[in-house]
């Protein structure tokens, strides 16, 4: 922590007489994940009271962010009505999701299909997300096909194609 103190005393030209360090991997957007937050603090002249506020910020930071998880709402069809041995494109459309951490995969008996596409990652103004994967099949009388989503660190969820037929 020393080392650390006079690194960056000597980038800031400050003394630093103490530092907060945080670690919030689950607070961050997906792309931060395992980042550690650095705050660093001139506290020379601060009192417990006004540590004990930065710290207490922090926290209710953390919670509010982590709160907002919001499960995806999943539909899976296919471009055109689907029709056995006739070829056709499989989606899977993934809305409404927070926080953005989220594996779509498209299976055919349970095997993920090769060379899936997907949409870039896209939210709207209430940051709940929304991404689209497809891939190009042949449907197949007694195969099923389904859209595996995984959001975040909860389980992964089947979500099966129906012909229709």
């Amino acid at each position: 922590m020393d080392g650390l103190r006079h690194i960056v005393g000597g980038l800031t030209g400050c003394d630093y007489m103490d530092l907060l360090y945080f670690h919030f991997s689950s607070a961050l957007p997906a792309t931060w994940e395992h980042t550690s937050v650095f705050i660093a603090i001139n506290t020379q002249n601060l009192t417990n009271k006004m540590k004990l506020l930065w710290f207490v910020s922090l926290a209710a930071f953390y919670c509010a962010v982590d709160s907002k998880y919001t499960p995806p709402k999943v539909q899976v069809y296919s471009r055109d009505p689907g029709e056995f041995g006739k070829a056709n494109t499989l989606i899977c459309h993934v809305s409404n999701f927070h926080p953005p951490a989220i594996s779509i995969q498209l299976m055919k008996d349970g095997v993920e299909i090769p060379d899936a596409l997907q949409t870039d990652l896209a939210f709207k103004k209430n940051w709940h997300f929304h991404l689209t994967r497809n891939v190009a099949f042949t449907p197949q009388d007694g195969t099923k096909y389904t859209c595996k989503v995984t959001h975040g660190e909860k389980a992964a969820v089947d979500y099966i194609w129906e012909s229709k037929m």
